[in-house]
């Protein structure tokens, strides 16, 4: 069996569902503590070719709390979600396919969750159900007892608990794992790659990758973005 675990980010770059599609389980990891420049509150996507950053605002961001105890700020949730979702209907109205999916983007954007790791799961959830990706996805938080281990121990661990045989990981972590700790407990290591066909037009001959998937969906049709997912391929070291 296949799995995965990454931190639930915030409308993620197509690597993220290319993953999510690689596996059999995927677990959103957010029983790991919040890291405040990184990608669970933002993203990145293009405004007139250049490109520009979408976030929410959070309560309290420490990096002491754990992302499942992180709340988008109570007093701003609502003008923090409306000034997404204005920044990307600015952005993207236009774009050939905003008619169809920015009432979906909408939709999730101004979901009334304020727990970020509740909040981005159920947007994962919801666009992998777009994409018609039929992995099963786990919250963490429900279903990960506490432990004293941390980093590769922690996600060999969580490997053996849920019988997995093969563990996936982006391609950016590649030094962050040792092939032999794997290989003892008779697991699989390998390491996800992007391939660099994915390309397509946005507004003119440059193109910007690794945007917010939200960037993909404003470009491309749905068998286009499913040629897409299946553009990578696996590594082992």
């Amino acid at each position: 069996m296949k799995l995965a675990l990454m931190q639930p980010y915030f409308f993620p770059y197509i690597g993220y569902f290319q993953l999510i599609l690689a596996v059999d389980t995927f677990i959103v990891y957010d029983t790991v503590t919040y890291i405040k420049n990184g990608w669970i509150k933002r993203n990145r996507y293009l405004l007139n070719d250049t490109v520009k950053y979408f976030s929410l605002s959070i309560k309290g961001a420490s990096s002491h709390k754990l992302i499942i105890d992180t709340r988008i700020a109570n007093e701003d949730d609502l003008l923090s979600k409306e000034k997404v979702s204005k920044a990307i209907k600015m952005a993207y109205s236009k774009a050939p396919y905003f008619d169809q999916v920015f009432p979906l983007l909408d939709r999730l954007i101004r979901d009334e969750e304020q727990n970020i790791a509740n909040y981005n799961t159920h947007i994962l959830r919801e666009l992998c159900e777009y994409f018609e990706i039929k992995t099963k996805i786990l919250q963490g938080s429900n279903v990960l007892s506490e432990s004293e281990l941390t980093g590769q121990d922690r996600v060999i661990e969580i490997c053996k608990i849920f019988n997995a045989d093969h563990y996936i990981n982006p391609i950016g972590g590649v030094d962050l794992y040792e092939n032999a700790a794997f290989n003892k407990q008779g697991i699989k290591l390998s390491f996800l790659q992007t391939s660099d066909k994915i390309n397509y037009h946005q507004w003119n001959d440059s193109f910007t990758p690794n945007l917010s998937i939200i960037d993909v969906l404003m470009f491309n049709s749905k068998n286009e973005i499913s040629s897409f997912l299946e553009e990578y391929r696996l590594i082992s070291r």
